[in-house]
């Protein structure tokens, strides 16, 4: 006879008991059902057995309780350990000369880009439900589509929509800044690896950045 078999014929002048006591007895043979210790003396059984098995309701509500909290930290303590996995991030910048708003009028331009990256050889705007989108093409006749999120006065923001490149969740800024008497115009992105490792993805992303910037820098004065 199983657990719950047994503790239900032994209090079933007791139906207070649910399925939650009865399936903390059904844990497996590891456990067994808890004895409950029941007055004989009175000639009033019903009145001294259901306090009795009530008692051993409340034990197994609370051992319940207990074992719940616990697998509740346990899990809790694997989350905090774990975490979300962090984004990628890259950077790079070059001082040029000319003031910030001259630097810009040259390379701010959402399709300014074509200009100033090496590898880009054509670049379409267009404008889909209200936001701005810009369709890129390489050299080698691969294609990048990115969504302006943010603009303003020496700076935006974008996202890549679609891409060959091997990362997701991408979202970078362009811009620039007062330096002294010159320009500092920047990149830097966020993202996820995409089917490479976390340093080969950081590394296209860098020489993507390095090269844009090589070429600001070389064109700045014309």
């Amino acid at each position: 006879m199983s657990a719950t078999s047994n503790f239900r014929k032994k209090n079933k002048v007791c139906p207070r008991f649910t399925r939650s006591f009865e399936q903390l007895l059904d844990r497996g043979s590891r456990s067994e059902a808890p004895k409950v210790q029941c007055s004989s003396q009175s000639r009033d059984t019903i009145a001294r057995v259901e306090p009795c098995a009530t008692i051993g309701a409340n034990q197994l509500a609370a051992e319940g309780v207990m074992l719940a909290r616990q697998l509740y930290l346990a899990v809790a303590a694997i989350g905090m350990l774990a975490g979300p996995a962090a984004a990628l991030e890259v950077s790079g910048s070059v001082v040029v000369s000319g003031k910030p708003d001259q630097v810009w009028y040259k390379s701010g331009a959402f399709c300014a880009i074509k200009e100033w990256h090496p590898a880009i050889s054509k670049c379409e705007e267009t404008e889909e439900s209200g936001v701005i989108h810009r369709t890129l093409t390489t050299k080698d006749s691969a294609t990048i589509k990115e969504k302006l999120v943010d603009k303003i006065d020496t700076s935006y923001t974008y996202e890549i929509i679609e891409s060959p490149l091997p990362v997701q969740n991408y979202r970078a800024q362009i811009g620039d800044s007062a330096e002294a008497d010159k320009t500092r115009v920047y990149r830097k992105g966020s993202f996820d690896a995409k089917g490479v490792s976390d340093a080969e993805a950081k590394k296209v992303i860098s020489d993507i950045y390095k090269a844009g910037l090589d070429k600001i820098a070389k064109t700045a004065g014309d």
